[in-house]
């Protein structure tokens, strides 16, 4: 459940919020199963907030610091996250269908089952993420760098995978039917 305090702060403006933050860094934000889709949120500091199953559907989250956030199970369809960081969030189950998240750095971030259909990717640092499972069809991750990452069992048909960086990646049990592999590098892949 979402702290009242701390869902006050935040509809206060992002520059009231990362004031309190800074003053109070320690505490954990606790946002969970609120519903945050008409809050301005740009360039909010959200590091390790507890923001599972809030609904952040479409919102601009551009810039955001998101490192360590618990967001699994959230709605951020249609969210721009473009040069967010995501370092180690937990975003597993979210859905992510449509979202910006291109300059994204989301490394060793758990990303299972989540739902990158039709996602922005471009750019993006995912590298030593956990994709398991997860449904990126139809998104856009040119230039993306998913070394290491483990897309076991994941869902990349017509995905544009042009210039990935797909080293050492998992790519076990996946889909790749219709994806773009132009010019990826591909050494050292884990398949079968």
């Amino acid at each position: 459940m979402a702290d009242e305090a701390h869902l006050s702060l935040l509809k206060q403006g992002v520059k009231t919020w990362n004031e309190s933050r800074r003053r109070v860094e320690r505490s954990r934000a606790g946002f969970s199963l609120a519903n945050l889709d008409d809050a301005n949120l740009l360039w909010p500091n959200l590091s390790n907030a507890d923001l599972h199953q809030a609904n952040l559907k479409g919102v601009d989250l551009h810039q955001a610091n998101l490192s360590g956030a618990d967001l699994h199970q959230a709605n951020l369809s249609g969210a721009d996250l473009h040069r967010a960081s995501l370092i180690v969030a937990k975003l597993s189950g979210t859905d992510l269908t449509k979202a910006n998240l291109s300059g994204a750095d989301l490394s060793r971030a758990d990303l299972k089952a989540v739902s990158l259909s039709g996602a922005s990717l471009s750019r993006a640092y995912l590298g030593w993420a956990n994709l398991h499972q997860a449904n990126a069809s139809n998104a856009n991750p040119s230039y993306v760098d998913l070394r290491e990452a483990n897309l076991s069992g994941a869902n990349l048909s017509g995905a544009n995978l042009y210039r990935a960086n797909l080293r050492n990646a998992n790519l076990l049990r996946q889909n790749l039917s219709g994806a773009d592999l132009s010019y990826a590098v591909t050494a050292d892949l884990k398949t079968g």
